[in-house]
């Protein structure tokens, strides 16, 4: 079954046929399960209307752009989505394994295609994170010509492959397109029935087994409230909070910790040359790129976006945006979130920042951090000696 688009990817189409091969990586994690056919299946199998598909099988719900060619293949109906740009996305499903954990799964990955002569030569990151609520491992991989990123998701009933697929000049890039596709997947709700056990994760009380980088526990969490500046945030037990000036916080792993080269920081910013509150947002968005442009090297923005702030009758609209960049010798990716002060000329400048093969290792933490973050009632004011005036 194939859908969306007009089945001639244009531009894209050849790097589409370039990477597509590797699409075929995964699918030995569902071996012995069922056999897969070979010719697509039926158009009666799903079923898509205005771009969302609901999977036939496993009942999972995606959205995805109508330019987008997906094919719908096998007894298992597993999905080959193929961008006009020039990315490929796999989506895999199989029975919870009972006996292998998530981590297990990627090692298993990595034993059959990372190494010399294998289709990826290096590992460059590996993290824990959440998709559609369900919990989640995933690795990044580089090959000569291609990159992929692999993401492995485990229900209560089903385990998830979610494979993109990219040439290595165009990966960050079209990555934030994967990273949108993903987020609109919603499992079943009998997936998410008893997905703890499901995940492997031990019950309350015992020790769970560290992964490469650990994420702090949850129920070990401190709250900074700036009154002055207007805002609180919740941040790790062990991480530590630090005034880098009268206007900035800036919060990291203390030293020794795996985390201690991870950051999250907050400053508030006026722009001297705004007047009226609806400029702030660009003005201080243009001023962030003229400083970090100025300061690193390679850098390289995408994934701009709309960021709307609503809590505790407190709305706000702002931009989102990601970048990469080096400094020094080190390759970092950051996030940063421009949101204004309602009916003020400042801005709360919000940037998690970390080596780009590590951003999102910590990831559920930071996201549950940004969660966080409430701007306080306006008329707790902040004062001009809580500012940063920039140009």
């Amino acid at each position: 079954m194939v859908w969306g688009g007009t089945g001639d990817l244009g531009a894209g189409s050849v790097m589409a046929r370039r990477v597509v091969s590797s699409v075929i990586l995964v699918i030995l994690l569902f071996a012995g399960v069922q056999s897969v056919a070979a010719e697509p299946v039926g158009v009666a199998r799903g079923a898509v209307a205005t771009g969302v598909y609901n999977h036939p099988i496993r009942n999972y719900t995606l959205v995805f752009p109508q330019d987008f060619v997906v094919t719908e293949k096998g007894q298992r109906a597993n999905l080959n989505i193929r961008s006009p740009k020039g990315f490929v996305v796999d989506i895999q499903t199989g029975d919870t394994s009972p006996h292998v954990d998530l981590p297990g799964m990627l090692g298993r990955l990595e034993a059959a295609y990372l190494g010399p002569q294998k289709p990826w030569n290096t590992k460059i990151g590996e993290g824990v994170v959440a998709v559609g609520g369900l919990p989640a491992r995933e690795g990044v991989y580089a090959g000569r010509d291609n990159r992929a990123r692999i993401v492995i998701a485990r229900g209560a009933k089903t385990d998830f492959v979610f494979m993109f697929f990219a040439r290595n000049e165009d990966f960050d890039v079209l990555e934030q397109e994967f990273a949108e596709l993903i987020s609109s997947f919603r499992p079943s709700p009998e997936e998410t029935a008893l997905q703890s056990a499901a995940a492997g994760v031990p019950p309350s009380g015992e020790t769970p087994v560290p992964l490469r980088l650990p994420p702090v526990p949850d129920q070990d969490t401190r709250r900074f409230v700036g009154k002055r500046l207007g805002y609180a945030i919740s941040y790790p037990g062990t991480w530590d909070m630090v005034r880098s000036g009268p206007f900035a916080v800036v919060l990291g792993g203390r030293e020794g910790t795996p985390a201690f080269d991870l950051t999250v920081s907050i400053q508030n910013v006026q722009p001297r040359s705004v007047i009226n509150p609806g400029q702030v947002v660009e003005a201080v968005y243009a001023s962030l790129n003229t400083q970090l442009s100025a300061a690193a090297f390679e850098t390289a923005y995408f994934g701009e976006s709309q960021y709307i702030y609503d809590r505790g009758g407190v709305r706000a609209v702002g931009k989102q945006f990601l970048v990469s960049y080096t400094d020094g010798k080190t390759r970092y990716r950051q996030l940063s979130v421009v949101l204004p002060r309602p009916g003020s000329t400042v801005a709360h400048v919000w940037s998690y920042r970390a080596p780009q093969e590590r951003f999102y290792s910590y990831w559920p933490i930071v996201e549950n951090m940004l969660g966080s973050w409430t701007l306080l009632d306006s008329s707790e004011s902040v004062t001009r000696d809580d500012v940063n005036k920039t140009p």
